[in-house]
């Protein structure tokens, strides 16, 4: 079966973050968090991450985490991981 993809790009960093599901068993994987970083302020926030756990919700996906590999960092990625694991516990499954 083929999985499906759901692609969010985020305009401000130029940074697009995927959603890989298994339709047969609701498991998915995300790729790539962004973390908001606005660079007049200095400050992060994290709708961008927000956003995708939402689709995650919404869909009644199952968020399952084996590990996380950043294969290169850039100011949007990597701490976008760090809101992933404060969402609800009944979605993420460890």
């Amino acid at each position: 079966m083929k999985p499906d993809v759901k692609a969010f790009f985020d305009e401000d960093t130029f940074t697009v973050t995927y959603v890989v599901t298994d339709p047969s068993s609701k498991s998915c994987a995300i790729i790539d968090p962004v973390l908001d970083f606005d660079q007049a302020s200095g400050r992060t926030s994290t709708g961008s991450a927000d956003q995708v756990l939402a689709f995650i919700k919404s869909g009644n996906l199952k968020l399952r985490v084996h590990g996380i590999d950043n294969q290169h960092f850039h100011v949007s990625g990597g701490q976008g991981v760090d809101q992933i694991f404060d969402f609800d516990a009944d979605v993420l499954m460890r």
